[in-house]
């Protein structure tokens, strides 16, 4: 059930992108935008560290919880990463026009 629980939590991740980006249009700002997503991207690496911790320590033996939850950590660092790189494609690409 660990795995479903994992699915849904990147679900959400892409449906709180979703409505992020309607709501860009009514007026929110992209750099609000990009901080929560940082937000959420450093919330899921801190829980994605405690599992592990609890793990080595022996506090949990939730081998799967531990590897959902890093999996959604690299998905979430990765998606970071992928939206940093087009933003910087984009800033690039706005400085070498010619006015």
């Amino acid at each position: 059930m660990a795995g479903v629980s994992g699915i849904n939590a990147v679900g959400s991740i892409a449906n709180s992108v979703a409505s992020q980006q309607k709501s860009t249009e009514s007026g929110t700002s992209f750099s609000s935008i990009l901080k929560d997503a940082m937000d959420q991207s450093e919330s899921l690496n801190t829980q994605s560290n405690q599992d592990l911790l609890n793990l080595l320590s022996g506090n949990t033996d939730d081998l799967a919880g531990l590897m959902v939850d890093s999996q959604k950590a690299d998905v979430a660092v990765s998606l970071t990463a992928a939206i940093r790189n087009k933003a910087m494609d984009a800033y690039k690409e706005v400085m070498n026009m010619q006015v």
